[in-house]
């Protein structure tokens, strides 16, 4: 009997078939690897825009009615550069519109450190006498009093001597070495802000010089004090108030200097800087007594981080 060969089997549905099967694991890959890449642009996107609401205070926490702030991240200024950034502060100032000098000579500069419980708003109940190193008092410049603006400044310190700083970041040593009572002075010609210092008030250093680009023609210029936090005993820091008294107060280029404009800069509840009151101004025959609590420099973690936000209870 002859032998019968069995058909030759067709390949064409099974190849098609692994064809299809490999489209669609290649298909399941795609599809997951897109959605990882999804997944990861949309998670950039929202920690740059968190770390960005963070940094520029826009949101808030909430307050109790006594002034503690605990919860969320209360309003944090955005500086010049982009940077978060601590402007608190009390002012007094005058309009200028166009070149001025504004000179003053500082006195005395003293303080108060709060050392209350950790729980509880910062009061004057709670004080130690005591200077901050980095208390200021002295002579301001600023396009607006909104927080995060440009300015330029000339100060005296509690321990760190005579500086003139600008923009938040930008810092230069004075030239005196004893340091109260001492005569500051600052200058405005076009966008560019002076600071100078003196012993007699009759013989004059410049200490530095800074261009604020696109200052309006009108300015805030006057005296300032604030005081930061001490970390000295707490690692979430103790509001401080400084008080400074200024005399020999003189602007040139106005007429009329009855119009001093007091201001409490970033003492909210809604604002993240522990402060120890909303501060105080005094002045009468050219003699001007401020007290101050804040800082303006660049913003310090903890505090802008959220861990902390004792308001003041009371002002000085």
């Amino acid at each position: 009997m002859t032998a019968t060969s069995a058909p030759p089997q067709t390949t064409s549905k099974p190849e098609r078939a692994k064809f299809r099967s490999a489209m669609r694991s290649e298909w399941t890959k795609f599809r997951t690897v897109r959605g990882w890449l999804i997944a990861l642009v949309v998670a950039a996107v929202l920690c740059v825009g968190f770390t960005f609401l963070v940094a520029n205070g826009n949101h808030e926490g909430s307050c109790t009615p006594n002034g503690v702030c605990t919860a969320g991240h209360p309003f944090v200024p955005t500086g010049p550069d982009g940077e978060a950034v601590a402007d608190t502060y009390r002012f007094v100032s005058l309009p200028l519109t166009g070149d001025g000098t504004l000179t003053a000579r500082v006195t005395s500069l003293t303080g108060l450190i709060w050392n209350g419980p950790a729980n509880e708003a910062a009061s004057f109940a709670h004080t130690t006498p005591g200077l901050a190193a980095w208390a200021k008092a002295g002579i301001l410049l600023t396009s607006s009093t909104k927080q995060g603006s440009p300015y330029g400044s000339v100060m005296a310190t509690g321990s760190h001597g005579l500086r003139f700083q600008y923009n938040y970041t930008h810092d230069r040593p004075g030239t005196i070495t004893d340091l109260l009572p001492s005569w500051l002075r600052l200058t405005r010609i076009g966008d560019t802000v002076t600071g100078y210092d003196s012993s007699d008030g009759t013989t004059w250093t410049q200490i530095g010089a800074t261009h604020l680009t696109g200052l309006p023609a009108t300015v805030r210029v006057g005296l300032f004090v604030t005081s930061p936090v001490s970390f000295q005993t707490s690692s979430t820091g103790d509001p401080t108030q400084a008080t400074a008294t200024f005399d020999h107060v003189t602007l040139t280029n106005r007429a009329d200097s009855k119009d001093w404009q007091p201001n409490s800069i970033g003492t909210s509840p809604h604002d993240y800087y522990p402060t120890l009151g909303t501060g105080s101004s005094h002045y009468s025959a050219n003699t001007f007594v401020l007290s101050g609590s804040g800082d303006i420099a660049p913003a310090v973690n903890p505090l802008a981080g959220g861990t902390r936000y004792p308001k003041a209870s009371g002002s000085g």
